[in-house]
């Protein structure tokens, strides 16, 4: 059960009465009860052993991350995240710690996945019909679920989908009814995120499927069931925008893929002009201050520079990026052995371990697409460490847990602290939505005041004041700006405001 919950808060944690509803309390609960569910798993001291070359994987990866962190130009981010991504190194120890010490505990996260898969599904139905609270604009009608991301609810379901199915295939009555409707409803937030990222890894690992289980469709119902899935999609590829946004992906020439093929380049540009030649990276959540250094012309002339990017598109370019080329190959190695692993799966009898599998190969698959995700990874590295459920188990040395316990629960309630903090902010933020100017910057001041070192806080302040439209409010709105630049000093955004303020003080003087 323990590890399910950080299945569950991954899935479908949102406050429905914050500013912004879908981040703060999702990242509170799965960054709390993911280091409490460790510090107590290190206290058992009982882990499930695997491969050296995986364990060594982890080590480039943390290793990689850690020097990067400390050498980085934004020290403070690079090891706790930033607002809107919190994909910091204590983020990667976390997902280390969660993959190495899952136990078999299958059934809980199988139910968790399964909620997710339903929950995600029926937000999206109210999505697609609109209704106010729900309905989120988005680029081609795209649904973004409990999310808000088309790209994170298409990561999401991938995992989910084939979680709910085994649940289905495995379970009687009620469950396997409801389970079933589960996977149903999440097949249709998987099509409405629009993510030809989760599209493409839920076809290949599909296509693992057909190839390796041929037994299967010797089975008189697999193959009238399949035909009619065959149909259907190619009935709704037909009927709807889903078919031409799917067919994109073969003009590399122009749209994603070029884009795609674009940001990688930026980002290797980046890579390789880093420490060493690209053996020690920028360092976790850098990118984004980097970025503008190497941009060209024509990607300015294609994309603008309105947009800050802070991610690369591709797992393993952005973990080279964040740590480093041994942490990118750290990641390879890890990911090969996920697969592997997950293959393995694919020929044995287990229905359970056969979803594992798929979910896993579909998630890694479209991670080439993708970037390393806070609000989705947990759950990603809970289901791959579930792959080596019936390993031995080993018992760490006692040295190991005098030690490592003490940090997981310390971290645990650091988390716990900044999470409250961080929900807390948000609401005032929200409760600044309705109000009048003055009072709207009252309430913003005070979420500056729980989270101090929070630059998001610092630059709704500032445009707050600037819209009183004084040189005073100016004045102001340039001492919230260059708070956030002691925390964050290369912080392209609030350069660019910093930029812009001393104009706008220069034209009212």
């Amino acid at each position: 059960m323990r590890f399910a919950a950080v299945v569950l808060a991954c899935m479908v944690a949102i406050n429905p009465w914050g500013w912004d509803r879908f981040g703060p309390l999702r990242f509170a609960l799965v960054s709390t009860v993911g280091f409490a569910i460790v510090a107590h798993a290190l206290w058992t001291g009982r882990v499930r052993t695997r491969p050296e070359w995986v364990t060594w994987g982890w080590a480039l990866i943390l290793g990689g991350t850690l020097v990067s962190a400390v050498l980085s130009e934004d020290r403070w981010h690079a090891f706790v995240g930033t607002p809107d991504r919190h994909f910091g190194f204590f983020t990667w120890l976390l997902l280390a710690a969660l993959f190495f010490l899952v136990q078999d505990d299958h059934r809980p996260v199988l139910w968790a996945l399964s909620i997710g898969a339903a929950a995600n599904g029926a937000y999206v139905v109210f999505e697609l019909f609109g209704v106010d609270w729900f309905d989120l604009d988005f680029a081609n009608d795209r649904a973004g679920g409990l999310f808000a991301q088309p790209a994170l609810l298409g990561a999401a379901m991938v995992l989910c989908v084939p979680s709910a199915g085994a649940l289905a295939l495995s379970s009687r009555g009620w469950v396997g009814s409801a389970a079933a409707i589960a996977a149903g409803l999440g097949i249709v937030g998987l099509l409405a995120s629009q993510s030809r990222a989760a599209w493409v890894g839920a076809a290949v690992a599909v296509g693992a499927v057909m190839v390796l289980r041929r037994d299967l469709w010797a089975n008189r119902w697999t193959r009238p069931v399949g035909a009619a899935a065959v149909i259907l999609i190619a009935l709704v590829a037909l009927a709807t925008p889903l078919g031409s946004r799917a067919w994109s992906l073969t003009d590399v020439s122009d749209g994603v893929v070029a884009g795609r093929i674009d940001e990688w380049q930026v980002g290797s540009r980046a890579l390789f002009a880093s420490t060493a030649g690209g053996i020690i990276g920028v360092g976790p959540e850098t990118y984004r201050v980097v970025f503008p250094d190497h941009v060209d012309a024509q990607y300015i002339a294609d994309y603008g520079d309105d947009v800050i990017t802070d991610r690369a598109h591709n797992s393993i370019l952005d973990t080279a990026l964040a740590g480093g080329i041994p942490a990118g190959v750290g990641l390879v190695i890890v990911h090969l052995a996920v697969v592997a692993m997950s293959l393995e799966h694919l020929r044995g009898r287990s229905i359970v371990d056969i979803g594992l599998g798929v979910a896993a190969i579909a998630y890694v698959v479209q991670q080439l697409f993708m970037f390393p995700a806070a609000e989705v990874d947990p759950a990603f590295w809970i289901v791959a460490g579930l792959l080596w459920r019936r390993e031995e188990v080993a018992v760490l040395p006692r040295a190991v847990r005098g030690v490592s316990v003490p940090v997981a629960a310390a971290l645990a309630t650091v988390a716990l602290v900044g999470g409250v903090l961080d929900v807390a902010a948000d609401q005032r933020v929200s409760s600044a939505i309705d109000a009048d100017l003055p009072t709207a910057i009252d309430f913003v001041e005070d979420a500056r005041t729980l989270r101090p070192d929070s630059i998001r806080y610092d630059f709704i302040s500032a445009r707050l004041h600037t819209r009183l439209g004084t040189i005073s409010g100016i004045e102001q709105a340039l001492e919230r700006i260059s708070d956030g630049l002691e925390s964050s000093p290369q912080d392209p955004a609030l350069l660019r405001e910093h930029d812009r303020l001393e104009a706008l003080q220069a034209d009212a003087s």
